[in-house]
């Protein structure tokens, strides 16, 4: 979203507050809010004029939140899922790592707490309920898989299984 975009959107709902902005205040408005749908904006400004209990105009950063709170919800009644984090080029750092045999690889190393790496409930199933038993005999066989312990506790599993139920019971319906 441009700037005149911004202040063409947000002038009549600050309007109401009798805020006037100047040049450097609308400036940190469109710093905060220039990755934000027009419609979660909007959709934003329409849940704060009914609910903001304050005199003075909202900060953008409480605007920025009730847009997040509206993009979830797009995401939800579409039942898409929200668009994927990709790293950029200049986010991590390169690393180089010595393999006995191999020799050294030099790889590009995002920080743990990275949005665009996965985060699982449990690691050992990744999420699946399934862990994999190792194999030790010689011969290459298929892997031998049992029920993970976390099966039973695991919200992510929790929250595909009631997924799962919604959907035979509307099949069935």
């Amino acid at each position: 979203m441009t700037l005149p975009e911004l202040v063409a959107s947000l002038t009549p709902f600050l309007a109401t507050f009798g805020a006037k902005l100047n040049d450097d205040q609308w400036e940190q408005y469109h710093l905060a809010l220039a990755d934000v749908n027009p419609g979660d904006l909007d959709d934003a400004m329409a849940d704060l004029r009914r609910t903001h209990a304050f005199r003075n105009a909202p900060l953008p950063a409480e605007i920025l939140d009730r847009c997040h709170v509206h993009r979830k919800r797009r995401y939800v009644n579409t039942g898409h899922a929200a668009p994927e984090v990709k790293a950029r080029h200049d986010e991590g750092e390169w690393k180089s790592f010595t393999l006995k045999g191999i020799g050294t690889l030099r790889l590009h190393v995002l920080p743990d707490d990275h949005p665009a790496l996965p985060r699982y409930a449990c690691l050992r199933c990744k999420d699946t309920s399934w862990e994999e038993i190792p194999n030790m005999s010689d011969k290459p066989s298929q892997p031998t898989c049992r029920r993970c312990a976390c099966w039973q506790s695991n919200p992510e599993i929790a929250r595909q299984r009631s997924k799962d139920a919604e959907y035979r019971q509307r099949k069935a319906s």
